[in-house]
């Protein structure tokens, strides 16, 4: 087996170590060992839940000047929460998130670790 292969096929070793508010929280660590013996280990690749699993509360229509971690401060208590934004909006790239002034934006969270899938 090539290291590629290797690397597609790896085994989950327990949880990875992120704190419960993470949008990694949950998510599998994995070991892929390379064809010279040495070991890879990394953390499992996070899905952007399905619709059907975000909860939204509100809606944010963008002004100038809003920036994430701003709207998850006002919205969610923490800054670092801007992820829950994202999600609810189903976008990938954060650079994208707050574009367009005057676009309404879903203020909302994943029903749970089970809204989030990790491969």
């Amino acid at each position: 087996m090539n290291d590629l292969a290797k690397l597609l096929t790896p085994t989950d070793t327990g949880q990875a170590p992120f704190a419960e508010d993470s949008r990694y929280s949950g998510a599998p660590m994995k070991t892929a060992f390379l064809a010279d013996g040495r070991e890879v280990r990394f953390v499992g690749r996070r899905f952007i839940p399905s619709p059907d699993q975000i909860s939204i509360s509100s809606v944010h229509t963008i002004r100038g000047g809003d920036r994430l971690d701003l709207l998850a401060a006002q919205y969610f208590g923490n800054p670092t929460q801007g992820w829950k934004l994202l999600d609810a909006n189903l976008v990938r790239d954060p650079r994208d998130a707050l574009e367009e002034v005057g676009v309404r934006i879903a203020v909302g969270e994943a029903l749970g670790q089970g809204g989030v899938i990790f491969k």
